[in-house]
């Protein structure tokens, strides 16, 4: 039974040993095709990040917007009411709630865009550091196996 049992394990040594070196004659282009797929997904990353930065900046300039037009019926309130037309005040009022209350909504926008920017601006610098890496290792093999080859041309003169 050990001889039958050591047999299997030798068959089966042989065949990792074989899917080993299938896998290590395609490294480089297993390689390769990983970093084209990480260029892909960088770029439309960069794209993204371009769009969320695009429309943190739109909310940001309707925050402004909407802080001026707050700032300009604060102005229109005390105007009626230096006039005794508490009516028209009261009104200006009410308008002036609503408008910070869309103000509210729209600062807690930008904040999240803000974080979105952050966070995806993270992940680019990431990845753009884990393909330079795997360019680098790339290369490293490319040369290690040049010379290897170099090697065994010698030898064999």
């Amino acid at each position: 039974m050990t001889v039958w049992s050591k047999l299997l394990s030798a068959l089966r040594g042989g065949a990792n040993e074989v899917g080993e070196a299938i896998v290590d004659s395609q490294a480089l282009r297993i390689l390769d095709q990983e970093i084209r797929d990480a260029d892909v997904e960088l770029r439309k990353s960069r794209e993204a990040l371009a769009s969320i930065m695009a429309r943190h900046r739109l909310a940001q300039e309707r925050v402004e917007k909407g802080a001026a037009q707050v700032a300009e019926y604060e102005q229109y309130a005390i105007k009626a009411l230096e006039a005794g037309n508490e009516e028209l005040a009261r009104e200006v009022a009410e308008k002036i709630a609503t408008l910070e209350n869309q103000l509210e909504g729209e600062r807690a926008q930008v904040a999240e865009f803000a974080a979105s920017v952050a966070q995806l601006r993270k992940s680019v610098s990431q990845a753009e550091g884990n393909i330079r890496q795997l360019k680098q290792q790339v290369e490293t093999v490319k040369a290690t196996a040049s010379v290897q080859n170099a090697q065994m041309a010698g030898a064999q003169l």
